[in-house]
């Protein structure tokens, strides 16, 4: 963080290396008792995790509940569905206003023998029915 160079912050040298290095010599070893009782609670930790090895191993939800929880649970799944048959009910039998205005965004060519109808290109489902 600092540099050797850097005097421009500290004249004098080093102030709070003088410090840290004073902790340096005193720190001092945790003692026997600290060291027993840490040892005592990993041995009592340890033996709690081997009392039930035969538990049974939990998996997540599989399947069409993994799906559904990766979405957000069954409101983000009701909204999405619902989004998606909207869409496609607009796609198939758009509403003459969506039709004038996607005309006039996208301007397209129109070919010879083609009609520039509000409706084109849906008359092939209105000929299904």
């Amino acid at each position: 963080m600092t540099h050797d160079k850097d005097t421009k912050r500290d004249p004098e040298g080093s102030f709070l290396e003088t410090h840290f290095e004073a902790a340096r010599q005193t720190a001092s070893a945790p003692g026997n008792d600290l060291v027993q009782r840490i040892l005592a609670d990993a041995n009592k930790v340890q033996s709690a995790l081997a009392v039930h090895p035969e538990a049974p191993i939990q998996t997540g939800p599989r399947g069409v509940m993994a799906f559904l929880q990766a979405l957000g649970g069954w409101p983000a799944a009701a909204s999405l569905s619902s989004a998606a048959a909207v869409g496609l009910w607009i796609g198939i039998a758009p509403p003459d206003v969506l039709t004038l205005v996607a005309q006039d965004l996208l301007p397209t060519q129109v070919e010879d023998g083609d009609d520039a109808t509000a409706g084109g290109g849906f008359d092939f489902f209105e000929e299904m029915l």
